[in-house]
């Protein structure tokens, strides 16, 4: 990855081309639960947030605190748990989807991801390990500490993330 304005914008184009597998249908069930909850609004908001912002759900509150902490979008509770629970399997999965749904609010116009645009950000079904994995590589960077790039990760760093920082919803 540059390290320019536009990278993670770059980097994002990139990871939405990239090959998937379609669900399984446990992980189909899985969506339409959580879809539903959220319509019927089913869920205990309150204690989820609660649990999301005290760091103990898991990979849920891994993905809830990146995208409170770092992005200008917001998600539902509903989808930090569905993809806390049955996507992601570790953290660097937690920055690149963070990172993907910054560009696809951006690209929508939207400051809040439901799982309704869940569904219409992956219709297909999700990337597969290898696209993952692929797109985890494209976004490394040089390390220079000397000019404060401490970390290998372009994700982490907000000025590549620019040109699609500003939602004008």
């Amino acid at each position: 990855m540059e390290k320019k304005t536009n990278a993670i914008e770059l980097w994002a184009e990139n990871f939405s081309i990239k090959p998937i597998e379609t669900c399984t249908e446990e992980l189909a069930k899985a969506f339409f639960q959580h879809s539903f909850a959220e319509i019927n609004h089913s869920v205990d908001e309150k204690g989820l947030k609660k649990l999301l912002d005290e760091a103990k759900g898991g990979m849920s509150s891994v993905l809830w605190l990146r995208v409170k902490r770092c992005h200008t979008y917001e998600i539902s509770v509903t989808v930090a748990a569905f993809f806390g629970d049955y996507v992601l399997k570790n953290f660097g999965m937690s920055t690149m989807l963070a990172n993907y749904m910054q560009w696809w609010a951006y690209k929508q116009n939207t400051t809040k991801i439901t799982m309704r645009e869940v569904a219409f950000m992956f219709p297909n079904g999700f990337p597969t390990e290898e696209s993952w994995n692929e797109a985890w590589n494209e976004q490394k960077v040089e390390r220079d500490e000397t000019n404060g790039w401490c970390s290998d990760n372009g994700l982490d760093y907000p000025q590549l993330m620019e040109s699609i920082k500003e939602i004008n919803n």
